[in-house]
């Protein structure tokens, strides 16, 4: 599971990147399903991912 969640990491952080450098309505969008993408990346981290 930590695989997949490093995955969407990765997939938030080009999603931001590309947001940056859109035009406002589709880097809008972009923020929006970056922060989506880092909710479902944190609930796998807090459900799956054995805390050390």
């Amino acid at each position: 599971m930590e695989d997949y969640v490093y995955k969407l990491d990765g997939i938030a952080q080009i999603l931001r990147g590309l947001a940056e450098s859109s035009d406002c309505q589709q880097g809008a969008a972009m923020d929006i399903l970056a922060e989506q993408v880092e909710n479902i990346s944190n609930d796998i981290h807090d459900k799956y991912v054995p805390q050390y």
